[in-house]
């Protein structure tokens, strides 16, 4: 993550300023992954708009562990859209996926703790159904509150 933040500032490295066209032509796949993913508003904004249109479907004041099958077609719907822009990126890049995902395994081979192991560990967490619903419940109690927050100061 450290490379992200330094291409990011245009930081000194090597004692030359590095332009962000060389930054991009010698970075890794899963270091170009990491900006997209993290910084970049093209792969944020959809999923965001995504989660903001399917809130609703989710009812926050149901603590159980069971989902309608809504829930599975919606996090079918997500997972498709984030796994689609993901490949789409990948693609875009000269890459293919199984050259992603196998940077990613080598660089946690070589150290579990590195920021390419943290990626891996985040893009997998990202397709779970337990934190997807996680990540839906909370937009959608963040949504009632603020809901909440404007009736009352129109009263």
């Amino acid at each position: 993550l450290d490379s992200i933040q330094r291409s990011r500032h245009g930081e000194k490295m090597g004692g030359e300023q590095k332009g962000e066209d060389d930054e991009e032509e010698k970075s890794s796949i899963t270091d170009r992954v990491a900006k997209y993913f993290f910084s970049d508003s093209r792969f944020a904004d959809p999923l965001e708009a995504w989660v903001r249109r399917n809130a609703h479907h989710v009812d926050v004041s149901d603590d159980s562990r069971e989902f309608a099958l809504e829930h599975t077609e919606l996090y079918n719907e997500f997972k498709q859209l984030y796994e689609s822009m993901l490949e789409d990126y990948i693609d875009s890049q000269g890459y293919t996926v199984q050259q992603f995902y196998r940077e990613l395994r080598e660089a946690t081979d070589r150290d579990p703790e590195s920021s390419e192991a943290l990626l891996g560990q985040i893009v997998l967490a990202t397709t779970d159904f337990d934190i997807f619903m996680t990540m839906m419940r909370d937009y959608r109690q963040e949504e009632l509150a603020a809901q909440q927050q404007e009736r009352a100061r129109h009263k």
